[in-house]
Protein backbone atom coordinates (compact mmCIF):
# COMPACT_ATOMS: atom_id res chain seq x y z
CA UNK A 1 0.00 0.00 0.00
CA UNK A 2 1.53 3.18 -1.37
CA UNK A 3 -0.48 5.28 -0.40
CA UNK A 4 0.33 4.83 3.68
CA UNK A 5 3.99 5.25 2.63
CA UNK A 6 5.77 8.11 3.95
CA UNK A 7 8.93 9.29 2.62
CA UNK A 8 11.94 11.55 3.30
CA UNK A 9 13.40 13.80 0.68
CA UNK A 10 17.27 12.78 0.35
CA UNK A 11 18.34 14.76 -2.59
CA UNK A 12 16.78 17.72 -4.71
CA UNK A 13 18.32 18.82 -8.43
CA UNK A 14 17.89 19.78 -11.35
CA UNK A 15 20.20 20.34 -14.65
CA UNK A 16 19.82 22.88 -17.21
CA UNK A 17 20.19 21.48 -21.04
CA UNK A 18 18.38 19.18 -23.47
CA UNK A 19 18.00 15.82 -22.20
CA UNK A 20 20.12 13.64 -24.40
CA UNK A 21 17.88 11.42 -27.24
CA UNK A 22 20.35 8.12 -26.98
CA UNK A 23 18.62 5.23 -25.08
CA UNK A 24 20.06 1.98 -23.31
CA UNK A 25 18.13 0.22 -25.36
CA UNK A 26 20.69 0.73 -28.75
CA UNK A 27 22.92 -1.72 -28.03
CA UNK A 28 25.45 -2.95 -30.53
CA UNK A 29 26.44 -6.56 -31.28
CA UNK A 30 29.30 -8.18 -31.94
CA UNK A 31 30.72 -11.66 -32.00
CA UNK A 32 34.19 -13.19 -31.87
CA UNK A 33 35.65 -16.17 -31.20
CA UNK A 34 31.67 -17.97 -31.11
CA UNK A 35 30.86 -15.81 -28.76
CA UNK A 36 27.98 -13.45 -28.66
CA UNK A 37 28.72 -9.74 -26.90
CA UNK A 38 26.53 -6.85 -26.58
CA UNK A 39 27.39 -3.29 -25.56
CA UNK A 40 26.40 -0.09 -26.00
CA UNK A 41 27.04 2.13 -29.10
CA UNK A 42 29.39 4.45 -28.91
CA UNK A 43 26.79 7.62 -28.90
CA UNK A 44 25.03 5.82 -25.68
CA UNK A 45 28.24 5.71 -23.99
CA UNK A 46 28.89 9.27 -24.64
CA UNK A 47 25.31 10.08 -23.46
CA UNK A 48 25.98 8.36 -19.89
CA UNK A 49 29.42 10.35 -19.78
CA UNK A 50 27.54 13.32 -20.26
CA UNK A 51 24.87 12.75 -17.48
CA UNK A 52 27.56 12.03 -15.25
CA UNK A 53 29.34 15.15 -15.59
CA UNK A 54 26.11 17.35 -15.43
CA UNK A 55 25.13 15.72 -12.10
CA UNK A 56 28.39 15.09 -10.26
CA UNK A 57 28.61 17.94 -8.37
CA UNK A 58 24.84 17.69 -6.76
CA UNK A 59 26.06 13.90 -6.03
CA UNK A 60 25.91 13.25 -2.16
CA UNK A 61 28.99 12.60 -0.19
CA UNK A 62 28.41 9.09 0.38
CA UNK A 63 26.57 6.72 -1.77
CA UNK A 64 22.87 6.38 -0.26
CA UNK A 65 22.21 2.92 0.49
CA UNK A 66 19.09 0.63 0.86
CA UNK A 67 15.48 0.97 -1.16
CA UNK A 68 15.05 3.99 -2.52
CA UNK A 69 12.06 5.95 -4.59
CA UNK A 70 13.36 8.14 -7.41
CA UNK A 71 11.24 10.68 -9.21
CA UNK A 72 12.79 12.20 -12.81
CA UNK A 73 11.94 14.57 -15.00
CA UNK A 74 12.69 14.94 -18.69
CA UNK A 75 11.37 18.09 -20.29
CA UNK A 76 12.29 18.91 -24.07
CA UNK A 77 12.55 21.73 -25.85
CA UNK A 78 8.95 22.29 -28.21
CA UNK A 79 9.69 21.49 -31.68
CA UNK A 80 9.58 23.88 -33.92
CA UNK A 81 5.77 23.16 -35.46
CA UNK A 82 4.46 24.39 -31.80
CA UNK A 83 2.97 27.52 -32.01
CA UNK A 84 4.39 30.28 -29.80
CA UNK A 85 1.46 30.32 -27.49
CA UNK A 86 1.96 26.20 -27.15
CA UNK A 87 5.78 26.94 -26.36
CA UNK A 88 5.63 28.96 -22.85
CA UNK A 89 3.59 26.00 -21.48
CA UNK A 90 4.73 22.45 -20.72
CA UNK A 91 2.77 19.61 -22.20
CA UNK A 92 3.25 15.93 -21.73
CA UNK A 93 6.07 14.42 -24.68
CA UNK A 94 4.26 11.33 -26.46
CA UNK A 95 7.24 11.21 -29.12
CA UNK A 96 10.60 8.97 -28.94
CA UNK A 97 12.78 8.12 -27.03
CA UNK A 98 10.86 5.89 -24.60
CA UNK A 99 10.71 6.98 -21.05
CA UNK A 100 11.62 3.67 -19.89
CA UNK A 101 15.04 3.88 -22.03
CA UNK A 102 15.34 7.30 -21.27
CA UNK A 103 14.86 5.91 -17.19
CA UNK A 104 17.10 3.46 -17.74
CA UNK A 105 20.17 5.19 -19.02
CA UNK A 106 19.62 8.34 -16.44
CA UNK A 107 20.23 5.55 -13.58
CA UNK A 108 22.99 3.60 -15.25
CA UNK A 109 24.94 6.79 -15.46
CA UNK A 110 24.27 7.99 -11.83
CA UNK A 111 24.28 5.22 -10.43
CA UNK A 112 28.20 4.52 -9.15
CA UNK A 113 27.69 8.42 -7.68
CA UNK A 114 24.46 8.68 -6.08
CA UNK A 115 23.56 5.13 -4.86
CA UNK A 116 25.45 1.58 -4.81
CA UNK A 117 23.51 -0.02 -7.60
CA UNK A 118 20.14 0.87 -9.60
CA UNK A 119 18.58 -1.77 -8.25
CA UNK A 120 17.86 0.12 -4.99
CA UNK A 121 15.70 1.96 -6.80
CA UNK A 122 11.99 0.11 -5.60
CA UNK A 123 9.68 2.81 -7.01
CA UNK A 124 10.25 4.88 -10.47
CA UNK A 125 7.87 7.51 -11.01
CA UNK A 126 9.43 9.41 -14.85
CA UNK A 127 7.62 12.34 -16.34
CA UNK A 128 8.58 13.21 -20.31
CA UNK A 129 7.82 16.46 -21.16
CA UNK A 130 8.70 19.80 -23.82
CA UNK A 131 8.77 23.02 -22.13
CA UNK A 132 10.34 26.54 -22.07
CA UNK A 133 13.26 25.24 -20.12
CA UNK A 134 14.45 22.38 -20.95
CA UNK A 135 16.57 20.13 -18.53
CA UNK A 136 16.41 17.11 -15.97
CA UNK A 137 15.14 17.36 -12.35
CA UNK A 138 16.15 14.24 -10.17
CA UNK A 139 14.32 13.63 -6.77
CA UNK A 140 15.64 11.12 -4.52
CA UNK A 141 13.33 10.05 -0.96
CA UNK A 142 13.86 7.03 1.82
CA UNK A 143 11.29 5.62 3.47
CA UNK A 144 10.28 7.26 6.44
CA UNK A 145 10.88 4.55 9.88
CA UNK A 146 13.40 2.38 8.07
CA UNK A 147 16.95 2.01 8.97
Amino acid sequence: MIEKMSFEKILKCYSHGEPPTATSQQKQVSTRGGKVRMFNKPHVEAAKQELALRFASRRPRTPIEGAIYVKLTFTFSHPKAHRKAIKKRVMLKHTRPDIDNLAKLFLDAISPMYFVDDNQVAMLTATKQWGPAPGIGLEIFKQCGIR
